[in-house]
């Protein structure tokens, strides 16, 4: 029986302290003279109370202490008598409603600790302890229930190791030295004593390499705001909650300790919002009496009378390596690589002494207790908890403890500050974040994340829903306790090329090092990892790296080690795939294969990776590419692929027709009364869930009408395949399955697919946004002010400028170098503002009115803001949310921005960039109303400071009264000095009493005083606004477009009426459904019709914008049937409109593509070429807004085109190799072009009548040249090469001697050779067989095959049958093909069915 009652709690290290005693006649003489011997304790730090050091504290910094002092003073610099109101009072008011409560008595009222405790915070934000829409939802006295400014809330949201060939004895003697110098340190082993080295640090040092301080504009509409995360982590579910994993390459690079920013996540809520000053451990046993309930602070347990341990202890998730079991079958939970694991130093104290203070009973022999931990976190099924045995936390070896430090610094959030479990050599699931409770019982534990999550079933258990699902579930047999072993190789890294030198002369003798890491559970040392070449049969010995302290409790190993092999290069291009796989001190090895489980769990078999083999498109040097079994993050390159049947189609609609949907109809569907989303390329109506989904209708809303993949990853990440895990009554006799599955529900929801051009546009406009954010990225790196980060930016200094506007000056974060940090704000555009609430964060856009030129920046930024103050008859009593915020900030507090925001960018003299496109003007006409002359200020500060710029302004700034108009003094200033480039106008409704200078009058905007100081609309004038809704929607815009100016072209643009042409003339006409009539146009003027569609013909974004509003205009039927009946009118309508808008560049190409789409048609094909169509295409090639539709035309109509179409189009090849030299760096063109060669150039040189003189004038050497010179390319798709490689294999035929001219070729054709695609593998066979075909001898051999099978079955001969096994006939080309040609006809066989 344990005799925990007799135990005593492990001293705190001891420390070394200069303190020293007077003489004892001294202290007589005190006593003597009345004075007393009690001793007062030090306080270091303002709220120690007399009760030790703050966390980390012991001496260090000991400047940044300061005298204890109450919190009021703190921050008002005045006793608690200022009449803020205590968190009681205001949350009593906010509940009962008896007060209308503000931002200012919630900010006041709430001490910032992260101000005032800086060593116990580190990046994370502060966090107001309310819900942002609690303001609005109060009641007050003319509430009218319609939005203020509380509701408008703004949501944005290594080198190779090679060495040179050796003799054999040489090599063998090198590696019997590296052996035994490995076994000499294994035998030096030295034990970590686990004494902490220093007190936790604050934000400095190495704080940038081991933490990220930007926070993700995508968790700013999700309560996890306010925690900085790594943008270089991958997210595995989406946005929230945090699900996520470094690359794997990058994770073994950054060494044996993780930087915290590179750990692992895995989350099952929102993190909870906890302090350091105020979180308590509850410890106390169920049933009473186990252990003596009590609390314990965080001042207590860290710097309390216990020890403090740091250790570095390896933490992996249970479901590590999860997504390769998933490609053989579907299983429930999220989709980590293999790099869920990672390595920390970790800090804390031991759970035994915690227990044994609070008086821990003796747990009888006859008795099993258990340990439970629950975190703090607020999870869908309940807070997340689970138990291990008591008797393995008690055993001092086992190292289990609390830990309040991670990588010498306090917790991150996302990692459970301010105290979490570690249990070294368990599964991260048992490791529970944010503890706040901790709890002896006499069972195991019984929430819902304990009996459903962390499991491994029985292989037979294929779902949730079978009946002994439920037994396993609950039996302590299937829980995944200590962790398992495991290795991996990193590197190859996923993707990674290796060249290979021709011959031993060139080096294939040389080696590569192979790494990796590997790790185990239960403190058991890893004593052996091995890598094979050759599927097992051999196995080469790996040589391992440790920490510098290996050993724990003289035989504990709790961090993983890495390894290293050298491999020949020729062993690697021998090689099918390499697997490595450790061998552990009780001789037990990982499996050859995994064993798949319903929860994809503790997935160790040997991991794998494989290569092929391909040419250097740039020198024809062959190369290695190798391919992890996954790849990281959304990455779809890995060798392993899911099983067909597990991805088929889900959407149940196999029979019948299906909806197709264009991105134009889905983007209209964006709000809450009408909400669409896309998931796996189906769209979904889900208005109706929005109301009850369990994570919120933001969640949802997020993705609204939006063309982006995010929704998918986010729902696959969330819902697997499976129904959810079942709640179950406390016996195994009752199951309440819970009705909610979210895969019926969506497909409830389902209404149709997205279009062709739809999905092809996804990928595209997903591939230019990660262009262009990397691209602004890259020219953003040593600025503060990040596209997709928010950026700390500390307040230095505040400025009362009126009674209710203030400037504020914020100091932005130094630079790499030490320098200030740089703002870097383009003219015109702004920043936004993020204030973090319980709910989430509240954004606001600002416009700093300094830094505006790059001499001025100084390593702050001044914001202009006016506060609305709260009001108790007002029409919003709560008052502005984020302004009364900064007007409640301390100097020293800090706010997040991120920028630059907006659409317009002013670049100087007159050039504006707006949406991508750029502008010139002479004149601007500006309006501001309040706070709007921000961005206004920028531009007119900018132009006047450029001598040079002679663009001229005029300004009307609208305010209430005198005292509201902002920066007075500096814009009359301007217009004083600069009266011919600067015009002002200052209307307000009230003119201002005793102001002598005063020439601005009063009254309110309107029409007539804007066509008295403002520019009139003609070329070269534009008009800038940017004020509240009700002037700029209700007083300004009206008066502009009758003044003759006209909206801007896009809402996104926050302050743009573009001038230009009255109103359009006519609106857009509701399409007909597909079963309409062809419109009947015989007796209509058709160029009249059109007037009414010109102008959205212009303003269409694209081409399929331009096509989609013709089709409308003309009722064109969708079904062929009906096309084929009405064509003559069809035709006659598209041919007069064509003649009759010649000029018009945008319909001349919008008519061309509905030809070129019913060109898919064979029939309407021939008919179209018959009426001369060729000669309507060809000329949009000369047109540089028309090139592109006029080559989707032509390759559209080649690639369904018959052989004398293709050969017709041939003849024009000449044109299309000038466009393709005329504009090399053009890659949709150069694709188009190949395209339509491919299929043009092929039918002449495969032509059963060869006519050689046509073939002479196509310039083939050209051709070719111009081909491979795009194959080339880094970025060439796979559909351009498939058409290139296609049109090289039919050019061998008759062009042999231009081939041959060009060696590269040759290289692609035989590289093509080892593609995993049947087709190109023909191709290139095909290709080199028709290359060598005239030089061959002819065969005069008839085939006998009668003797071919008798030769096959007398079997080759013995030394060419050996040959054959050794080199493995699964990997000659025969076999492959032949492998290759069968899966595909079972696939069809399959489909068929």
């Amino acid at each position: 029986m344990p005799n925990w009652s007799q135990e005593r709690v492990q001293p705190p290290w001891s420390k070394p302290h200069t303190v020293t005693l007077k003489s004892h006649e001294i202290y007589d003489r005190a006593a003597a003279n009345g004075g007393s011997d009690r001793i007062e304790r030090h306080a270091p730090l303002s709220l120690a109370n007399g009760h030790g050091r703050k966390a980390g504290t012991s001496g260090a910094h000991a400047e940044q202490d300061t005298s204890s002092q109450g919190f009021f003073t703190i921050l008002n610099g005045s006793a608690s008598t200022n009449g803020y109101k205590s968190p009681n009072e205001w949350k009593q008011e906010l509940k009962s409603g008896s007060h209308v409560v503000s931002v200012r008595d919630i900010k006041n009222g709430t001490e910032n600790f992260k101000v005032t405790h800086p060593k116990h915070h580190a990046f994370a934000r502060y966090v107001l302890p309310v819900d942002s829409v609690a303001f609005s939802s109060q009641d007050w006295p003319g509430k009218n229930h319609e939005k203020g400014e509380g509701d408008k809330q703004q949501k944005q949201d290594e080198s190779d190791s090679k060495k040179p060939q050796l003799d054999t004895s040489l090599e063998e003697k090198r590696f019997h030295d590296k052996l035994v110098e490995e076994l000499n340190t294994i035998r030096n082993f030295q034990n970590d004593d686990g004494h902490p080295e220093g007190d936790l640090q604050l934000l400095d040092g190495d704080a940038l390499m081991q933490l990220a301080s930007g926070l993700c504009v995508e968790d700013q509409i999700t309560p996890d705001s306010w925690v900085p995360r790594s943008s270089k982590l991958l997210r595995l579910t989406g946005t929230h909650p945090l699900n996520a994993e470094a690359n794997l390459t990058e994770l073994f690079d950054a060494g044996m300790i993780t930087p915290t920013k590179l750990h692992y996540v895995r989350s099952h809520g929102a993190v909870p919002q906890l302090s350091w000053e105020t979180h308590k451990l509850s410890v106390y046993s169920d049933p009473p009496g186990l252990v003596y309930a009590r609390e314990w602070s965080m001042d207590e347990i860290a710097e309390g009378n216990f020890r403090v341990i740091e250790i570095p202890i390896t933490i992996a998730c249970d479901g590590n390596r999860r997504k390769e079991m998933n490609m053989i079958k579907q299983t429930a939970g999220v989709n980590f690589s293999a790099a869920g694991v990672s390595t920390c130093l970790w800090r804390g104290v031991y759970v035994r002494d915690i227990l044994l203070a609070s008086g821990l009973k003796d747990q009888p022999d006859t008795e099993r207790w258990y340990l439970n931990f629950e975190g703090a976190d607020e999870c869908s099924e309940g807070t997340y908890a689970t138990s291990i045995p008591l008797m393995h936390a008690m055993d001092v070896n086992n190292d289990v403890i609390l830990a309040f430090g991670q990588n010498k610094r306090v917790l991150h959030p996302d990692h459970g500050y301010p105290l979490r479990a570690i249990i070294p050599g368990y599964v991260g699931g048992r490791q529970v974040k944010w503890v706040q409770k901790l709890y002896i019982t006499k069972e195991p534990n019984s929430s819902y994340y304990h009996i459903w999550d962390n499991r491994v079933l029985p292989a037979f258990i294929k779902s949730k829903d079978d009946p002994l699902a439920v037994v396993f579930h609950n039996h302590e047999s299937t829980a995944c306790m200590e962790q398992t072993l495991q290795s991996v190789i990193c590197k190859p890294a996923h993707n990674e090329v290796i060249l290979l030198p021709n011959g031993i002369a060139n080096g294939i003798d040389k080696c590569y090092t192979v790494q990796g890491f590997a790790y185990n559970g239960c403190g058991t040392a890893i004593n052996r990892v091995e890598l094979t070449t050759d599927g097992g049969k051999t196995w080469k010995y790996c040589f391992k790296r440790y920490i510098p302290k290996p050993l724990r409790n003289g035989e504990k190993h709790w961090a993983w080690i890495f390894w290293s092999c050298d491999v020949p290069l020729k062993d690697l291009s021998n090689s099918r795939e390499l697997a490595v796989r450790a061998c552990d001190g009780k001789m037990q090895t990982q499996p050859e294969h995994m064993s798949w489980n319903m929860t994809g769990m503790m997935n160790n078999a040997w991991y794998r990776i494989r290569h092929v083999i391909t040419a250097d498109p740039q020198t024809g040097n062959v190369m290695i590419q190798f391919r992890h079994p996954v790849a990281p993050g959304s990455d779809e390159s890995d060798w392993m692929k899911p099983d067909p049947e597990d991805v088929q189609s889900d959407d149940n609609k196999a029979n019948g027709d299906q909806r197709v949907l264009s991105l134009e109809e889905i983007a209209k569907h964006n709000s809450t009364n009408d909400c669409w989303i896309i998931i796996d390329n189906k769209v979904y109506d889900v208005t109706d869930v929005l109301s009850w989904h369990p994570g919120g209708a933001a969640a949802i809303l997020a993705y609204a009408g939006k063309a982006t993949v995010a929704a998918t990853l986010q729902y696959k990440g969330i819902h697997d395949n499976c129904k959810r895990f079942p709640s179950l009554a406390c016996d195994f006799g009752t199951q309440h399955l819970c009705e909610l599955d979210a895969n019926s529900k969506r497909d409830e929801c389902y209404i149709g697919v997205l279009s062709n051009e739809a999905v092809g546009e996804m990928k595209k406009d997903a591939m230019r946004a990660a262009d262009a954010l990397a691209k602004v990225k890259k020219e953003r790196e040593d600025f503060a002010l990040q596209p997709d980060l928010f950026t700390s930016a500390t307040l230095v200094k505040k400025t009362e400028v009126s009674e209710d506007t203030r400037y504020y000056v914020f100091s932005l974060p130094k630079r790499a170098n030490g320098e200030h940090g740089l703002l870097k704000l383009p003219v015109g555009r702004h920043i936004m503002l993020s204030v973090h609430f319980d709910d989430q964060a509240v954004l606001r856009p600002y416009t700093p009115i300094a830094p505006v030129l790059p001499e001025e920046e100084d390593g702050t930024f001044t914001l202009c803001v006016k506060t609305y103050f709260p009001t108790d008859g007002g029409p919003y009593p709560p008052g502005g949310l984020v302004s009364n915020y900064l007007d409640c900030m301390n100097e020293g507090e800090e706010i997040d921005i991120r920028g630059p925001e907006g659409e317009i960018t002013y670049k100087g003299r007159g050039k504006f960039d707006i949406e991508g496109k750029e502008y010139q003007f002479e004149k601007i006409n500006l309006i501001a109303g309040g706070s709007g002359l921000t961005p206004h200020w920028q531009l007119i500060h900018a132009v006047l400071s450029d001598s040079a710029d002679e663009t001229a302004i005029s300004l009307i700034d609208c305010n209430k009264t005198y005292d509201d108009i902002l920066m007075r003094d500096e814009l009359q200033r301007y217009a004083s000095k600069h009266p011919k480039r600067f015009k002002l106008w200052h209307a307000v409704s009230k003119a201002p009493e005793g102001v002598a200078d005063w020439k601005y009058g009063e009254g309110s905007l309107d029409q007539k005083l804007m066509e008295e100081y403002f520019h009139p609309a003609t070329h070269g004038v534009a008009t800038l606004l940017c004020g509240p809704p009700g002037l700029i929607e209700k007083c300004a815009l009206p008066a502009l477009e009758k003044m003759g100016f006209k909206k801007g072209e896009s809402s996104s643009a926050p302050f743009c009426i573009m001038p230009g042409p009255s109103n359009r003339k006519g609106k857009s006409k509701k399409g007909r459904t597909s079963g309409a009539a062809v419109r009947d146009l015989s007796n209509v003027d058709i160029p009249t019709v059109l007037d009414a569609y010109v102008d959205e013909i212009n303003d269409a974004q694209d081409w399929e914008g331009v096509v989609h509003l013709l089709c409308r205009m003309f009722e064109l039927p969708a079904a062929w049937k009906k096309i084929h009946a009405g064509f003559s009118d069809i035709q006659s309508n598209l041919d007069v409109a064509f003649r009759k808008y010649e000029g018009n560049e945008k319909v001349m190409g919008g008519i061309v593509g509905i030809w070129a789409r019913m060109c898919v048609d064979s029939i309407l094909r021939d008919k179209l070429f018959e009426a001369g169509l060729l000669n309507k295409m060809l000329p949009l090639l000369d047109i540089r807004s028309t090139r592109i539709i006029g080559l989707q035309a032509l390759s559209t109509v080649t690639h369904h085109g018959g052989a004398e179409i293709r050969c017709e189009i041939a003849k024009h090849t000449p044109k299309l190799l000038q466009l393709m030299e005329e504009f090399p760096d053009d890659y949709t063109l150069n694709e188009l072009a190949i395209i339509t060669l491919s299929h043009a150039v092929s039918a002449v040189l495969t032509a059963d009548d060869l006519d050689m003189k046509a073939i002479q004038q196509l310039d083939i050497p050209k051709v070719l040249r111009l081909t491979m010179q795009n194959v080339r390319r880094p970025a060439a798709s796979y559909y351009m090469l498939a058409h290139s490689l296609d049109f090289l294999s039919h050019a061998t035929l008759n062009c042999s001697r231009e081939i041959k001219a060009i060696p590269s070729i040759v290289n692609l054709l035989v590289a093509c050779l080892r593609s995993n695609e049947l087709t190109d593998r023909c191709n290139a066979l095909g290709g080199l067989a028709r290359l060598t075909n005239k030089d061959s001898e002819p065969d005069t051999c008839g085939q006998d095959l009668q003797k071919f099978m008798a030769t096959l079955q007398r079997g080759f001969p013995k030394h060419l049958s050996d040959l054959l096994m050794a080199y493995d006939p699964r990997r000659c080309d025969t076999y492959l093909t032949l492998q290759t040609t069968t899966t595909s006809r079972s696939v069809e066989r399959s489909r068929a069915s």
